[in-house]
C-alpha cells in the first residue's frame, strides 16, 4: 500500500502538506502492517505560465531521504499547477525499481495519461496481460487506456476500470491526469476501497480533501486539521 497527494492549486505548493506527505512516507502511524513507504517514488507536476510546462520525477529511493527530488519538488511555481505525489510500498519486492515507479505514464488516443494507484488487485482480473512482469498498478492504466482507445473518454474510462475491478481490489485509490494539446490537463481521483478485502483499519483507505489537495489519511495525521472534508467513495471526481 503506498500514500498519494494530488492537487490543483496556483502559485506554489502548500509546503505544510508536502512536509505532511514525507513524513507521511517515513513514518506511518496509520499501518499496522507497512510502518514505512520506502520503495521509491515519484511525481508528475503540469505548471501554466505562458503556456503548458512540465516536470516529471520518479526515484528508487525512498522519499523522504530523496534530497534532489525534494529540492525539485519544492521548487516549482506557476500561475496554475496540477499534480500527482507518491510514495510507493510493496509487497512484490522483485517490481521494484526507477520504471516500477509512480505515477505511471501511457499514451493513448490524443491523450497523455499519467496514473498512482494506492491499493492491491487480483491479477487474475486481467487475464493473460496478468502474467507481464507489470505492476497491477500499470495493468490498471493499460486497462484506462485501452478504453479511450475505443472512443470513451478518460474519465468515463477510469469510472468503467473502477466498476469492472473494484469487487477484485483491497483498494483503487487512485490519481489521474490526462494531458491533450487542446484541453492541456485534466485531474481525476478516486477514493474506493473494499471493505471485505482491507487489511488495514478503515481509516487507513480513507482519503481527505483540503482546499486544493487531496491525500491520504496518513496526512491528515501529521496535519492535524480538522477543515477537512472526506472524498466520497465510489466514482471519479474532478479536481
Amino acid at each position: 500500500m503506498c500514500r498519494i497527494l494530488a492537487f490543483h492549486t496556483k502559485d506554489k505548493l502548500n509546503q505544510d502538506i508536502v512536509k505532511a506527505f514525507f513524513s507521511s512516507a517515513e513514518m506511518d502511524p496509520l499501518s499496522k502492517i507497512y510502518g514505512r513507504h520506502d520503495d521509491g517514488w515519484g511525481f508528475v507536476v503540469f505548471l501554466k505560465g505562458n503556456s503548458w510546462k512540465k516536470v516529471y520525477y520518479r526515484s528508487p529511493e525512498p522519499a523522504f531521504e530523496d534530497k534532489v527530488g525534494q529540492t525539485i519538488l519544492t521548487s516549482i511555481k506557476g500561475d496554475e499547477m496540477i499534480g500527482i505525489i507518491h510514495a510507493r510500498k510493496t509487497s512484490k519486492k522483485f517490481l521494484v525499481g526507477l520504471n516500477h515507479n509512480h505515477p505511471y505514464h501511457l499514451r493513448s488516443s490524443v491523450f497523455d495519461l499519467y496514473f498512482a494507484h494506492n491499493g492491491s488487485v487480483n491479477r487474475k482480473v486481467f487475464g493473460e496481460n496478468g502474467k507481464k512482469p507489470y505492476t497491477d498498478s500499470y495493468l490498471i492504466l493499460e486497462k484506462i487506456g485501452q478504453k479511450i482507445e475505443s472512443g470513451l473518454l478518460p474519465f468515463d474510462s477510469l469510472n468503467e476500470v473502477i466498476k469492472e475491478i473494484g469487487q477484485y481490489s483491497s483498494s483503487l485509490n487512485s490519481g489521474l491526469i490526462s494531458f491533450s494539446e487542446s484541453k492541456g490537463p485534466t485531474l481525476y481521483v478516486v477514493n474506493y476501497f473494499n471493505q471485505d478485502k482491507i487489511k488495514e483499519n478503515t481509516e487507513y483507505y480513507v482519503m481527505y480533501r483540503l482546499g486544493d489537495y487531496v491525500f491520504s489519511s496518513t496526512l491528515l495525521y501529521y496535519l492535524k486539521r480538522s477543515d477537512v472534508e472526506k472524498i466520497k467513495v465510489g466514482s471519479p471526481i474532478e479536481i
